[in-house]
């Protein structure tokens, strides 16, 4: 993800990040900075990397 902006640290080029689920807008993503998890929605273009693919259930 690119250009993510956190409330006390302000925005960070570029972070790494497992997608947990998607909608048309958003994605819900897992994100380990500093060894802490955090969970966000983030706009569904900032996630560049992988083509999110919907789940065979």
């Amino acid at each position: 993800m690119h250009n993510l902006r956190f409330d006390q640290i302000g925005v960070l080029a570029e972070v790494k990040a497992f997608a947990v689920a998607l909608s048309d807008v958003a994605v819900f993503v897992e994100i380990s900075w500093q060894g802490r998890l955090q969970r966000a929605w983030v706009p569904r273009n900032t996630v560049t990397v992988r083509t999110a693919r919907p789940r065979d259930r």
